[in-house]
């Protein structure tokens, strides 16, 4: 282990690998309340999931030389919650889809050390 974010806060580790536990956690955040907002806006699941599909392909693969560092650990992050996402509303209905999403983000959200 490099580092750990305690529950109530303290971290403990490399300097480094600490920023890049917090900055995954605010990259998850942010991308839950983009997808909240893109599903929501889509109104449809299938449309929704059209949207999400386009989002990450849209992205620029996560390089060989990138994939340790934060930003591409970041993307990576990213596009997995994203695809996640996508296949959950494959079922059809976002309403249980976008009620979890809103879980996610409150916890992230309250979580410690503040965002």
């Amino acid at each position: 282990m490099q580092a750990a974010v305690y529950a109530d806060g303290s971290t403990a580790g490399a300097p480094e690998k600490v920023a890049l536990l917090l900055g995954r956690r605010r990259t998850n955040l942010e991308t839950t309340r983009e997808l909240i907002r893109r599903i929501e806006k889509a109104g449809a699941a299938e449309d929704a999931r059209t949207d999400l599909n386009n989002w990450t392909a849209g992205m620029a693969p996560v390089s060989r030389a990138q994939r340790f560092a934060a930003a591409g650990v970041n993307q990576a992050a990213a596009q997995q919650l994203i695809a996640e996402t996508s296949r959950a509303l494959a079922a059809g209905d976002a309403a249980p889809i976008i009620a979890r999403l809103r879980s996610s983000e409150a916890v992230l959200a309250a979580a410690k050390p503040a965002q």
